[in-house]
């Protein structure tokens, strides 16, 4: 059928232009034909040779037709489309579609062909409105932030408190188009699960934790209490936390802007905070300016603030990814608790930008690659130190060598050998993905690249730049490495252990990126 239409549209084209008559598809001619077993070219040569003949002779040639003949050819194509259009169709369509063709087909019989076309027309929009109310569901899935992780480097202490927390924050994927329909089954489906979170916050009462898994200092006028070695703590912050991801989102169309945008609305009648991640620095996909809403919204919320028992916390914020929502909310419950590695990590970027004298400095990076080892006991005997202490880290400086970059200036790129691993000390770098479109991400501060590839000696898996003027950067090389590996095997663990645990963390923020694409199942 496509075929001849593209024939009939080439016909008609030639036809006008040699001033010609034009030629229209008839249906159940090319039904009949297709019924015996018409097609190739031989057939069709031969219904162009007995079409011109007719065309010559003119229709003086249908009163040698017997009427019956014609009569029961008509007969035999009406029901034949008939049961094509009704019966056979009944189980390729639901229900608001065959409603449709049924509709269609008493409007054409009764009103003329041009009624029933706009009929269908009409018929379309309203079941395709019907069908994505029906089948499109707003939320693919929601899970607990608690097997999810930012691509922000924790110190142990802090990831212990934030297994311990992350069970109130919970994602939500949202996925297809949304409209007036769908809209308002996602704000019901999130006051549900937001109900759902403070019973199961209520539920939980206190927490329990071990003597010596937290400091005192994280105990502090949390109002918890000692019992047989144990600390009976009762939580502090009982608010909850929900981010709403619409990476999987098509379209937004302006009534169901508006429903999202009051979704923050209903956050803030459960007392929760809200996340909002568009999926793209260019905001949500929808004309209207929910982007512009939600932002405003989240500033007149942030200056008034909402007060809980334990002070004031955010309401609404609004980020471009997930890993941007997922660290706004680890950040949220370290201050919470009073651990200020967050804090502490952006006044080192902060304050390493201004001059500092060498011994200062050294302390400083030192300081850094003993945040970065796990707490682990080496010792071998009862009461034996751990190996990986501050004195380590600063002994496994001195085979670092400071290095100073440009803005642009390449560090190495991508599938070359990897001769050597960096520390990044002050200012930031880009890692780009090649052949990608666009596949980038920044390094801060506190960062140690290359050490994969060096220690397994394999190819860069990435170009890395220079992205700030007076980025400092200290660079072990493969030689020094190589002394390391014969002469001091406690720094050779010490990296080992370093690198093991960025694997860790970078499988885990792969499979942020996994849930973000759908590929698995929740």
């Amino acid at each position: 059928m496509n075929h001849e239409l593209i024939v009939h549209g080439w016909s008609n084209l030639l036809s006008g232009v040699f001033g010609g008559l034009q030629n229209y598809l008839c249906y159940s001619n090319s039904v009949l034909y297709y019924k015996c077993n018409g097609g190739g070219k031989v057939c069709g040569f031969f219904l162009t040779c007995a079409t011109t003949l007719f065309f010559v002779i003119g229709p003086s040639a249908v009163q040698y037709i017997p009427r019956c003949m014609a009569g029961c050819l008509l007969i035999y194509l009406g029901i034949d489309l008939m049961k094509e259009a009704l019966l056979d169709s009944y189980s390729l369509f639901d229900q608001i579609e065959y409603c449709s063709v049924l509709i269609i087909t008493v409007v054409m019989t009764s009103a003329g062909m041009t009624a029933g076309l706009g009929m269908g027309v009409i018929l379309s929009a309203v079941a395709f409105t019907l069908q994505m109310f029906k089948h499109s569901e707003p939320i693919r899935g929601a899970m607990p932030a608690s097997t999810l992780k930012s691509s922000r480097l924790r110190s142990p202490r802090e990831q212990k408190h934030l297994e311990a927390n992350l069970d109130r924050v919970t994602v939500v994927q949202v996925q297809g188009t949304l409209f007036f329909g769908n809209a308002t089954v996602l704000s019901l489906q999130v006051d549900e699960l937001l109900q759902g979170m403070h019973q199961g916050m209520r539920q939980g009462g206190c927490a329990l934790y071990h003597q010596g898994d937290l400091g005192d200092e994280e105990l502090g006028g949390s109002g918890g209490k000692r019992v047989s070695g144990m600390m009976i703590q009762r939580r502090p912050m009982r608010r909850v936390t929900i981010v709403l991801d619409f990476t999987l989102v098509r379209s937004i169309d302006s009534s169901a802007s508006d429903t999202v945008a009051k979704i923050a609305f209903v956050a803030q009648k459960h007392r929760a905070s809200i996340v909002f991640v568009r999926g793209s620095s260019d905001g949500f996909p929808c004309q209207a300016p929910l982007s512009d809403q939600l932002t405003q919204a989240s500033e007149r919320k942030q200056t008034t603030n909402t007060h809980d028992d334990e002070g004031t916390f955010k309401v609404l914020h609004v980020v471009n990814s997930l890993d941007e929502a997922l660290e706004w909310c680890e950040d949220c419950l370290l201050a919470d608790a009073g651990l200020d590695v967050g804090t502490r990590s952006r006044n080192t970027s902060a304050c390493s930008r201004l001059p500092c004298d060498p011994a200062q400095e050294f302390n400083t990076v030192a300081k850094l690659i003993h945040q970065l080892c796990p707490e682990i006991d080496v010792g071998t005997e009862k009461g034996q130190e751990p190996s990986l202490t501050l004195d380590v880290a600063k002994e496994l400086l001195k085979f670092f060598k400071r290095r100073e970059m440009k803005a642009g200036e390449v560090l190495w790129h991508q599938s070359e050998s990897s001769t050597f691993m960096v520390l990044v000390f002050r200012g930031k770098l880009l890692s780009v993905l090649e052949h990608e479109a666009g596949t980038s991400e920044l390094v801060h501060p506190g960062s140690l690249i290359g050490d994969f590839g060096l220690l397994n000696r394999v190819s860069r898996t990435s170009t890395v730049t220079c992205s700030e003027d007076r980025t400092v950067v200290y660079v072990l090389n493969l030689h020094e490495w190589e002394l390391i590996l014969e002469q001091h095997c406690n720094l050779a663990y010490m990296l080992f252990q370093i690198c093991i645990r960025y694997l860790g963390r970078r499988c885990n923020h792969v499979s942020n990126r996994v849930w973000e694409s759908h590929c698995l199942p929740i």
